[in-house]
C-alpha cells in the first residue's frame, strides 16, 4: 500500500518546492508501508522455565520504506534498510517472514507457528520488534532509522538499538563518515565528541567515549546538526539509553572533506 498521510504529503510538498527543478525528470517522493506479525510456541520450553505451558514468542515489524525519491537511484538505501531490519536483502515481505522465523529460532527451541494475531508482544514471554521511519527530511537529504527491540524469554529486560542511514538526495547516494570527513578528521573526531559529551554530562550522564559510534551510526537532524549516536551499553549504562552528541556542521568544518564541505554548503 502507498503511504499518503497528511504529514508525508506536507513534507514532500516542501521538498518539491525547495529542490525539485526542471532538471529532475520525476518530481515525486513515495513510501510504502511494510508490516507483519508472527507468533510461535517454543516447543519444550515449559520444563526449562518451570512453567505449566511452553513459552510463546511474538514478532512484529512496521517499516515506512522509501520506494521513490525523485528520479534518484535509491537501491543502495533500500538494500541497507532491509539488510539491517531483516538481516537479508530480498523482497520486503519475504525478507520479513524469514527474519521472524530466524529471530524466534535463536531461542534454540523448535517452533510451532501460531495464528499471527493470537498473541501480542505484551502477552508473549519473548519478542522481537522492528520499526523503520524517517528521522528528518529536507530538499537535500533524508535520515532514516531502524529500531530493533529484542526481549529474550524471561530475561530481566530487553535490549534495543537504533541504526541510522542518511541519503544525499542531491547526489543520490548514502553518506558515510569517511565520505564526510578527511582521514585526519576521522582520527580527531572521537576526542572531539568525548569533550562535547563531558560538557553535556548533566543531561546525558557520564560516558566513556573512545571511538566513533559502531556501525557508522550518525544522522542529520531536522535542524541540520550532525548527530553521533551511541547505542545502549556502547559508551554508558543501559539506563542512559541512546547517547546523542550533536554538532552544527560549521563546528567541524576543519575536519570535513571536500565532499563534506559541499554537502553542508560550507565551501
Amino acid at each position: 500500500m502507498k503511504l499518503k498521510s497528511a504529514l508525508t504529503l506536507a513534507v514532500a510538498a516542501g521538498m518539491l518546492a525547495a529542490s525539485c527543478t526542471k532538471n529532475d525528470k520525476n518530481c515525486e517522493i513515495d513510501f510504502r508501508t511494510i508490516s507483519g506479525r508472527a507468533a510461535y510456541t517454543l516447543v519444550g520450553s515449559a520444563d526449562d522455565f518451570r512453567r505449566d505451558s511452553d513459552i510463546v514468542y511474538a514478532d512484529s515489524a512496521l517499516l515506512i520504506l522509501p520506494v521513490q525519491i525523485y528520479d534518484r537511484d535509491i537501491s543502495e538505501l533500500r538494500d541497507s534498510i532491509l539488510s539491517v531490519a531483516f538481516d537479508t536483502i530480498a523482497e520486503p515481505q519475504e525478507a520479513m517472514q524469514s527474519f521472524f522465523r530466524k529471530s524466534a529460532g535463536e531461542s534454540g527451541y523448535a517452533l510451532r507457528e501460531l495464528p499471527a494475531d493470537s498473541v501480542s508482544e505484551e502477552n508473549a514471554q519473548g519478542s522481537t520488534i522492528v520499526t523503520g521511519s524517517v528521522v528528518s527530511l529536507s530538499g537535500d537529504m533524508m535520515s532514516y532509522c531502524i529500531t530493533t527491540s529484542v526481549y529474550m524469554p524471561m530475561a530481566a529486560h530487553g535490549i534495543w538499538g537504533n541504526r541510522y542511514f542518511t541519503f544525499d538526495i542531491k547526489n543520490g547516494r548514502l553518506l558515510t563518515l569517511d565520505r564526510l570527513f578527511t582521514p585526519e578528521g576521522m582520527k580527531a573526531l572521537p576526542d572531539i565528541i568525548s569533550r562535547r559529551a563531558q560538557l553535556m554530562v548533566n543531561s546525558i550522564g557520564p560516558t566513556s567515549i573512545t571511538g566513533l559510534p559502531g556501525g557508522d551510526n550518525f544522522y542529520i537532524s531536522s535542524e541540520g546538526s550532525i548527530v553521533f549516536a551511541y547505542q545502549p551499553y556502547e559508551v554508558a549504562s543501559y539506563a542512559q539509553g541512546e547517547i546523542r552528541i550533536p554538532f552544527y556542521p560549521y563546528q567541524l568544518s576543519d575536519y570535513l572533506s571536500e565532499e563534506g564541505l559541499s554537502v553542508f554548503n560550507l565551501k
